[in-house]
């Protein structure tokens, strides 16, 4: 998948992208506790403090999970 592509596609920079894509699994892993401590969970966390819809959230996830 070409990161640009995919990031036009998310309605992200090619820069966030290149992050998410290449980050190391410890990071990842301490994102989604940290994402889990403040709102329960990942998805609450998405919703409730950044904001992206239940659509986006799902496009998000179609894009980035196998």
């Amino acid at each position: 998948v070409e990161v640009a592509s995919l990031a036009a596609n998310l309605g992200v920079s090619g820069e966030v992208m290149k992050v998410l894509m290449y980050a190391s699994p410890s990071f990842i892993r301490a994102a989604i506790d940290e994402m889990t401590k403040m709102s329960g969970s990942v998805d609450t966390y998405l919703s409730e403090q950044m904001g992206l819809t239940l659509e986006t959230r799902a496009r998000l996830q179609s894009e980035l999970l196998y």
